[in-house]
């Protein structure tokens, strides 16, 4: 009988033993995965992940799209970034798309748009400046875009050009620092229409179009230029900077 209990007790210890080891092994495995860059359970996580790798200082999202796989910018100490974040089931992935280094001069980084706002019949497209002049506290921006702009109809198969002119388009948006490496300028577009126009303006795009029952209208560009004007908290101009728009406006 006692010979019984000591074995029980010795195939309770082997077990023991054995769900022990599986979990240290379990433990050590998940050591070894947390530090060896693989995805994270979070997307600050994986951006944290992202930065090591490229020895960066921590750095602050300061914007981020929404969905399983977007794209973020971040800014940090003498650079930025723009990143991809991906999100599966279970964890985060992050990689860095394009490093910036901030360098005194002003940039500016466009974006897609963001979203509805306000209500269903207007969108925002954020643009990003990097490396404002110190001191900026809000800026607004201007974009002007010369057009040759055709509108026509369809029979059939065949367009018919109705008229044919020269327009010159302006979008203005404004917006304030988040912090002293960057600016936010909102624009807006009330139509699809508009919205076409100014992402070309800002991504260099060529000749725009849409066909709607059978009537068409297109915008083919000439030129395309911006200014940006920085300010303090007080209202009174810093300084300018302006070019023509080439897709990395």
């Amino acid at each position: 009988m006692n010979t019984a209990r000591r074995k029980s007790r010795r195939r309770l210890g082997r077990l023991g033993k054995t769900v022990r080891n599986l979990s240290l092994s379990a433990l050590l495995l998940g050591l070894l995965w947390f530090n060896s860059g693989f995805s994270a359970w979070t997307a600050g996580g994986a951006l944290d992940r992202a930065e090591r790798r490229r020895l960066l200082p921590p750095g602050t999202v300061q914007y981020q799209e929404a969905g399983d796989r977007n794209r973020v910018l971040v800014t940090g100490e003498g650079y930025a970034y723009i990143g991809i974040v991906q999100r599966t089931r279970l964890w985060y992935s992050a990689s860095i798309l394009e490093l910036i280094s901030l360098e005194g001069e002003p940039r500016l980084l466009t974006w897609g748009f963001a979203g509805m706002i306000e209500d269903w019949g207007q969108e925002t497209l954020p643009v990003f400046c990097l490396d404002p002049p110190n001191g900026t506290a809000r800026a607004e921006m201007t974009l002007t875009g010369d057009y040759v702009h055709t509108v026509g109809e369809y029979q059939g198969d065949v367009e018919h050009i109705l008229e044919r002119r020269e327009e010159t388009l302006t979008f203005c948006g404004r917006g304030e620092a988040l912090d002293e490496n960057l600016v936010r300028l909102d624009f807006t577009a009330e139509d699809e229409e508009q919205q076409d126009v100014l992402s070309g303006l800002l991504h260099g795009s060529g000749e725009l179009g849409q066909i709607t029952d059978g009537q068409s209208s297109h915008w083919v560009p000439k030129a395309a230029r911006y200014q940006v004007d920085f300010y303090r908290a007080d209202g009174g101009l810093i300084g300018s900077i302006q070019g023509d728009c080439d897709g990395g406006a």
